[in-house]
């Protein structure tokens, strides 16, 4: 009979391991742990979702308010040697969250949720007891008027938190 496998594995990343990888464009990434004796190397790309002479403004009444860009790598990729595989990583000094998708099974990255220097941990969502956290998501597009093209009132602005999930209205010129 198969030993039931364990519901998470802890992983490493420290400040210096965002160090090595911000500079670079593209790396692999070696025998990174799954759990229960599974690592996988990963083959990886960093991917920018701003431009470089984008701004990060926050507006409210008394005027906008520049903001420094997020320090934070944003990487995709493919498992090594594995058709059908995606893999995405965000990493910062602080936190790591990320997935791992291989045939059939997900894998899912995530530091402390408060984005302290604390344990980061990979797991898969499906061993994990009913109960327990489900996969990250936000939900906030499902509250009432909340909805692609629906209608805010004047006083909602964005920024309000919704268990833990903060929705932001965005502008692009």
């Amino acid at each position: 009979e198969p030993q039931p496998r364990a519901q998470s594995t802890h992983l490493d990343f420290h400040a210096a391991g965002f160090a090595a990888v911000k500079g670079a464009s593209s790396f692999n990434m070696m025998g990174f742990p799954l759990g229960d004796g599974l690592s996988v190397d990963l083959e990886l790309e960093r991917f920018e979702v701003l431009t470089d002479d984008a701004r990060v403004v926050v507006g409210s009444a008394e005027g906008d308010r520049e903001l420094a860009r997020p320090e934070v790598v944003l990487l995709r990729g493919r498992v090594a040697g594995v058709e059908g595989t995606r893999v995405y990583l965000g990493l910062s000094p602080r936190m790591v969250k990320g997935m791992i998708e291989l045939p059939g099974e997900t894998f899912l990255v995530a530091s402390n949720p408060k984005g302290d220097a604390g344990e980061t941990v990979v797991y898969d969502p499906a061993l994990l007891p009913q109960g327990g956290q489900v996969p990250p998501a936000c939900g906030t597009d499902m509250l009432p008027g909340r909805g692609l093209g629906q209608a805010r009132s004047a006083g909602d602005r964005g920024g309000s938190r919704v268990d833990e999930c903060r929705e932001a209205v965005i502008a692009i010129e």
